[in-house]
């Protein structure tokens, strides 16, 4: 473990399981303490609860605490979550906006409640923590914003099925080049990293498990993680309204992919190796899938 966020306060969105888990873990494992945003604190999913990150992190020695905010909801208040966070850890050195919700459905098959839900996680949610979090650190003149998206807001990565979500994203990333135009020169920086192939969370894991995705579409779960510990250490001015793929940026860097204590690189995974790993996905990315119907058949009935 290392200190390269020692002494700095971050939120990450969607902290229970998957990426939004890994990146807490990975920034913890750097000395940050750390507020963790989830819907519902005990509640198991996937074998993961947000309780459960907690006490991960508590382990650590660092200080975290769980904040339940149903991000769907649009009368949440996004700023109480920055509020309550700087009452108990102090103000906010980074925001990791990671909470989403990922649905692949025919326009056609969306109706306008489900569809604002996810417009509310996606786009809404991480524009008002920005604004909530923006003051504090131009008033200090530093700050790290990294904007988890995916590699479906890309216009060659169309997908059928894909117009809600991919559109969200594309929405997010602009917002992100946008944003760091506004903030040159101030010492607060936002960039964006999305995976490379599927990361290796739970739910993918579950995906490849039923032949829905292939396991070479994946990469390792700690390659965001470790990305975006990468985009909230980088000095201010280096890194900057980046929209990036978690590998190609660490390739970039010179940067391995390391397991979420930092202790240790990921065969296969130095920083020599990633090329090789980056060449694998593209190849794979041709392939056509459907993720239709993915997350269950209730899902977004009227």
């Amino acid at each position: 473990m290392g200190n390269s966020c020692a002494g700095r306060v971050a939120v990450v969105t969607g902290g229970s399981r998957g990426i939004g888990r890994g990146i807490a873990i990975r920034l913890a494992s750097e000395g940050a303490d750390l507020a963790l945003v989830a819907r519902d604190v005990e509640g198991v999913r996937l074998g993961r609860s947000l309780a459960g990150t907690v006490d991960e992190i508590r382990a650590m020695d660092r200080r975290v605490i769980a904040v339940a905010a149903d991000l769907t909801d649009p009368t949440v208040s996004r700023a109480s979550i920055i509020d309550q966070v700087e009452a108990d850890l102090g103000p906010v050195d980074i925001l990791v906006n990671n909470a989403a919700m990922s649905v692949f459905k025919n326009v056609i098959d969306w109706n306008d409640q489900k569809l604002r839900a996810m417009q509310e996680v996606n786009v809404w949610a991480p524009w008002q923590l920005i604004q909530r979090v923006l003051p504090g650190m131009l008033e200090r003149k530093a700050g790290w914003i990294v904007n988890i998206s995916s590699g479906s807001a890309e216009p060659d990565h169309a997908t059928v099925g894909g117009a809600a979500y991919g559109g969200t994203k594309a929405m997010f990333d602009q917002m992100t080049r946008c944003l760091a135009l506004e903030l040159e020169g101030t010492g607060v920086v936002a960039n964006t990293v999305s995976p490379q192939g599927a990361s290796r969370t739970e739910f993918v894991n579950s995906l490849v498990a039923r032949d829905v995705l292939s396991q070479q579409i994946t990469e390792p779960l700690e390659g965001m993680a470790e990305a975006t510990l990468a985009l909230a250490t980088a000095p201010p001015g280096t890194l900057r309204g980046e929209v990036r793929r978690s590998l190609e940026l660490l390739a970039e860097l010179d940067w391995p992919v390391r397991d979420l204590l930092g202790e240790h690189t990921l065969p296969g995974y130095a920083a020599n190796e990633l090329p090789d790993r980056i060449a694998e996905l593209a190849g794979e990315a041709t392939k056509p899938r459907d993720l239709r119907g993915a997350w269950g058949k209730s899902w977004g009935k009227s």
